[in-house]
C-alpha cells in the first residue's frame, strides 16, 4: 500500500512539474517577444529622431532662405524707392 501512495505521489510531482515547464515555456516565449518589441520599438524611435532631425534642418534652411529672400525684397524696395 505504501508503494502505491509513493508512486501515486511521484506521478503527481511528475505532472506539476510537466505543467511548471509548460508554464515557464510559455513565460519565456513571451518574454522574448517582448524583448523583440522593445528592439522594433527603439529601432523605430531611433529613425522617428533622426528624421525629426532632418525635418529640422530642413526648417532652419528654409529659415535662411526667407531670411535672405527678405532681406534682397527690402534692398529692392530701397532701389525702387
Amino acid at each position: 500500500m505504501a508503494l502505491i501512495n509513493k508512486n501515486i505521489f511521484i506521478e503527481e510531482l511528475e505532472m506539476k512539474n510537466k505543467k511548471e515547464r509548460i508554464y515557464l515555456d510559455e513565460l519565456l516565449g513571451n518574454i522574448n517577444v517582448c524583448c523583440d518589441q522593445s528592439r522594433f520599438l527603439s529601432q523605430s524611435l531611433s529613425i522617428n529622431r533622426h528624421s525629426l532631425d532632418v525635418k529640422e534642418k530642413l526648417l532652419e534652411a528654409q529659415r535662411i532662405t526667407l531670411t535672405e529672400f527678405n532681406e534682397q525684397i527690402k534692398n529692392l524696395t530701397k532701389i525702387n524707392t
